[in-house]
């Protein structure tokens, strides 16, 4: 992540994915993430299982649907983003934020790639305000050797 110039926000919490993704997709910058984390949990964990706030559901379908595409072991497939977290092996998975633009950006980097997931705006301001050349100049490091 410090190649990439990302500064981790937190942990992924065992068992708190949707909850935490939720924070990371309303959240507009690092400051409000941080200071909704913690508090996310509780005020979701009052509403009712019926009345679920709607980034609450948009972040459950976002973790256990199989709609992130992704290639295992030379396969390409669809798989979920739960799935992706749990097996990521030797690779580090935060909530971080590219210093360029501060947005809360979840980042999960394994063996087989790269996933980058925030808000669409947040992530294409991020891609344009560097972190696309970050990622650039980092792969083809890799491909160099």
């Amino acid at each position: 992540m410090e190649a990439l110039d990302l500064q981790e926000l937190a942990d992924i919490p065992a068992g708190g994915v949707v909850r935490s993704l939720v924070v990371c997709l309303m959240s507009v910058d690092s400051e409000e993430f941080q200071k909704r984390f913690d508090e996310e949990f509780t005020r979701v964990a009052e509403h009712s299982s019926v009345h679920l706030p709607p980034a609450f559901a948009f972040a459950e379908y976002l973790t256990f649907a199989r709609i992130v595409p992704f290639e295992w072991d030379s396969v390409f497939s669809a798989d979920s983003l739960g799935n992706i977290l749990t097996a990521q092996g030797h690779g580090r998975a935060a909530y971080a934020y590219y210093r360029g633009n501060n947005a809360p950006l979840l980042v999960i980097t394994i063996p087989a790639g790269l996933l980058i997931c925030g808000p669409s705006p947040k992530v294409q301001e991020a891609l344009g305000a560097g972190l696309r050349d970050r990622i650039l100049s980092y792969s083809g490091s890799f491909q160099n050797r």
